[in-house]
């Protein structure tokens, strides 16, 4: 799921084998704003690449590079507003 915020940050949820991130991409400043917002500061970032992290992932378990992987996702991305996400409880209509 991809959030777009009132500055045009997008934020993502990544989903891999190797671990869930979530990728903020933006202005430099707008990226450290929303990520303290989030509770994490500059000391917690990862700057690799997905394709970096997924080698990293792949030698550290002495597994065969795959390329051509899409994880078992389909369709296209949505896009929402940040102030019309709703929760697990709102979308049940609990």
């Amino acid at each position: 799921m991809l959030f777009i915020d009132k500055t045009s940050s997008e934020i993502t949820l990544d989903l891999y084998p190797f671990g869930c991130w979530i990728e903020i991409e933006g202005k430099p400043e707008d990226i450290h704003k929303i990520a303290s917002g989030l509770g994490y500061s500059q000391g917690d970032y990862i700057t690799m690449s997905a394709d970096d992290l997924y080698l990293e992932w792949h030698k550290k378990h002495n597994l065969p590079e795959m390329w051509d992987v899409r994880f078992g996702l389909s369709g296209k991305k949505e896009y929402l507003p940040l102030n019309q996400i709703k929760s697990p409880d709102e979308r049940r209509g609990v």
